[in-house]
């Protein structure tokens, strides 16, 4: 798998949450096996192996095969943008076909997703990348994103100017916006530990303040989500400072 562009659609989703996202970088058990079964879809597709080994990814096989309809299939495409605004930011669709009315489709795999995370900036991104400055603008584009942790595809409809439009939009956010939010990308986020917004979580719940204790369940999970982060942050730093030490140990008053 090709290493991400700085400004890659796979960022958008995170970005359109709080643009001060940056990955992390880290890979775990989940990421591997996300990792494995995008790679064994990809290879299926284009007729390297029969079947994936895992379920989501045989399923999001026939998913594919079926909306496709005997369209030329094209995965781990690389797209690189020529539009202004977009000039040399690149990334890899899953999947990609266009279809007998010559309308473009594009698809991630979405491995353990569950559906309730929104994808499609990361695919209008695709998209806008590859068009070119003079293709129409009006022209219709379809959206997949096959949700693996359900089985499930999500279709959307849309235009090559609102995925223009928006990326655009959530790039000129990420260079200008000085917010931050809580997100659900906190937890992979590499400044969680010194986010104002995170360590603000921190004080919330440390205190037991009114202010937690009136926030609904899905804002106190939020909120927990940032502090779990920060949390599993610190223990990696001290993990490691404790094997770089001579007695693979830490002490301090």
């Amino acid at each position: 798998m090709s290493e991400h562009h700085e400004y890659s659609p796979s960022k958008f989703p995170a970005w359109a949450e709080c643009p001060g996202y940056a990955s992390d970088g880290k890979s775990n058990e989940a990421s591997t096996a996300g990792t494995i079964a995008h790679d064994e879809l990809s290879k299926a597709l284009i007729g390297v192996i029969d079947e994936p080994n895992s379920y989501p990814a045989r399923w999001a096989k026939r998913e594919i095969e079926s909306l496709s309809d005997g369209a030329p299939l094209y995965s781990e495409l690389k797209v690189v943008g020529t539009i202004d605004g977009l000039k040399g930011i690149s990334g890899t669709t899953d999947i990609h076909w266009t279809d007998a009315d010559g309308v473009k489709h594009y698809g991630d795999f979405k491995t353990f997703s569950d559906g309730t995370k929104d994808y499609s900036l990361q695919l209008k991104g695709y998209a806008a990348l590859d068009a070119t400055p003079t293709d129409d603008q009006s022209q219709k584009i379809v959206l997949h994103v096959f949700h693996g942790g359900i089985c499930k595809t999500e279709t959307i409809e849309t235009t090559l100017k609102e995925c223009v439009d928006d990326v655009i939009a959530i790039l000129n956010r990420k260079s200008t916006s000085l917010d931050r939010n809580l997100c659900s990308y906190c937890q992979y986020c590499s400044k969680a530990k010194e986010c104002p917004k995170v360590n603000n979580a921190i004080e919330v719940v440390g205190n037991n303040s009114v202010s937690f204790q009136n926030m609904s369940i899905c804002q106190k999970l939020v909120v927990l989500d940032a502090v779990e982060k920060l949390a599993k942050t610190i223990r990696e730093e001290a993990k490691a400072m404790a094997e770089a030490s001579e007695d693979k140990a830490i002490e301090m008053d």
